[in-house]
């Protein structure tokens, strides 16, 4: 297990693509465990902690990934939003930033595929079992409601 830690400045200037290089590390990497912490200095801004793993291109297998909203029909943009709010409920409940929580690619993804099963989720990029053991059933429960 490796160990990575990355910034998210909170400035106009700095935030987004402080939260690309973020989430283009999380994509790359099969994460263990996250911490993540506001740190109120010069510059304000989120420190986190990744534990993870590097993951190795044969062990993965293609899973599905929508990219886009553009790639969602009306009604999937609706389950879109409704995770969304979910997601955000989830990070204030938690204390964490939403992209901690699911990436908006595999929120966009979720509300395409509709899984029917925890084990569906493992085909969706971005879910791996303990993801689906934190967040799954409450997941099913949004889509269940939608």
């Amino acid at each position: 297990m490796k160990v990575k830690v990355l910034q998210i400045r909170i400035s106009e200037r700095f935030q987004h693509p402080d939260e690309c290089m973020v989430n283009d590390f999380l994509e790359r990497h099969e994460i263990v465990q996250m911490n993540a912490k506001l740190i109120d200095d010069e510059t304000i801004y989120w420190s986190i902690l990744i534990y993870y793993k590097d993951k190795s291109a044969s062990s993965v297998p293609q899973k599905l990934f929508v990219a886009s909203e553009n790639d969602l029909s009306e009604d999937e943009k609706l389950i879109f939003s409704e995770l969304r709010k979910w997601r955000m409920a989830k990070s204030k409940e938690l204390q964490l930033m939403p992209f901690m929580i699911c990436h908006n690619t595999h929120l966009f993804s979720i509300a395409k595929y509709k899984p029917q099963s925890m084990e569906e989720f493992l085909h969706i990029k971005g879910f791996n079992e303990s993801k689906i053991r934190k967040y799954g059933s409450e997941i099913m429960e949004v889509l269940q409601n939608v």
